[in-house]
């Protein structure tokens, strides 16, 4: 089960808010949507997997998987930031998985977005299931977010 909080957690972000994003984080919360979708139309994302995304002046990068170690990934995120051919512009941690939402357990994709621009990024979730053939995942309901997360990658 992966708590927002625990998405904090299991990367360099040492602080987390309960508080509502304000209300300057329209473009933010906007950006993180399109990111979970994207992941989830990709094809590519599986229960239990996290996922990163760098992106730059010139668009997207591709997603790939983290491993469930925190050094690693770590190391990966930083050196994908450093290593981009333009500068990076924003950075996108993503979690398919099972969490806890209002009383029972559910399937859910979390990402937490960050800007180079922003002190904070954003956390935010959505219900998700399998198709019908279990070979991708798909979102239902509304987005929720659930908090801030300090931007200590840029």
């Amino acid at each position: 089960m992966a708590s927002p909080a625990r998405l904090c957690q299991l990367f360099a972000t040492p602080a987390m808010s309960e508080q509502e994003p304000a209300p300057s984080s329209e473009a933010l919360t906007t950006d993180a949507k399109a990111a979970l979708v994207d992941l989830l139309q990709s094809g590519r994302a599986q229960i239990g997997q996290w996922y990163m995304r760098v992106s730059n002046e010139g668009g997207d990068g591709p997603w790939e998987e983290l491993s469930g170690n925190k050094a690693e990934n770590n190391a990966q995120i930083r050196g994908r930031i450093i290593d981009s051919e333009q500068p990076a512009t924003a950075l996108a941690l993503a979690f398919c998985g099972t969490a806890e939402v209002q009383g029972s357990r559910e399937l859910v994709a979390y990402t937490q977005f960050f800007r180079r621009e922003l002190d904070t990024g954003i956390v935010l979730g959505r219900r998700i299931r399998k198709t019908f053939f279990g070979k991708m995942l798909r979102s239902h309901g509304p987005f929720l977010v659930t908090g801030n997360c300090q931007n200590v990658w840029f």
